[in-house]
């Protein structure tokens, strides 16, 4: 959704923001890479990150596996994973997901991220969206990496803890080394 599609007064009337000053933004990460050359989705908004105008909102694919949707509903999103599914490397199941809002201040100097808020913003502009999509991309793939990261260290950690108490481990070279390899990998 652009600036110049909102109402020029895009205030609430009630405490509840209407579907015209919130937008709900989702980031899924389908796998490792998405190959986004040639894609024709909508009207083209930016080509790195390719980003598309399409159904009233936006979708923003990154070749490093995310792509965000702006302002879609469910089953426009649900239609376009499935037809970004044959360009995906290295499909992940179940996908990693986060989820964000975005809503409309009244003045600029009220623009603010609150701790497990809205994001505020005083329009909707494709500069404005872009950037808190690259962001809650990047946020989508790290909280995949933690993750990863986290299991090794599970793994890890009864060995090192054993070659601390005891000086060895029972485990042969090739188990050590494996356990290297696997923690290296990540």
């Amino acid at each position: 959704m652009n600036a110049d599609q909102l109402p020029a007064a895009a205030t609430p009337a009630s405490s509840k923001p209407d579907a015209a000053s919130t937008l709900r933004i989702r980031a899924v990460m389908l796998g490792e890479r998405i190959n986004a050359s040639n894609l024709e989705l909508g009207t083209l908004v930016s080509s790195t990150p390719a980003a598309f105008r399409m159904h009233g909102g936006l979708a923003v694919i990154f070749r490093y596996g995310v792509v965000v949707l702006i302002g879609l509903l469910p089953s426009e999103e649900k239609v376009l994973l499935d037809n970004l599914k044959s360009r995906v490397t290295g499909e992940f199941s179940p996908f990693e997901e986060e989820i964000a809002q975005a809503q409309l201040c009244k003045d600029e100097n009220a623009e603010a991220i609150q701790p497990g808020g809205p994001i505020s913003l005083s329009k909707f502009s494709d500069e404005r969206l872009l950037l808190i999509a690259d962001a809650l991309a990047k946020s989508t793939s790290l909280a995949r990496d933690e993750r990863r990261v986290a299991a090794v260290f599970d793994v890890i950690e009864p060995f090192a803890r054993e070659l601390a108490e005891q000086g060895r481990t029972s485990r042969r070279r090739k188990g050590i080394l494996q356990l290297i390899g696997n923690a290296l990998l990540v």
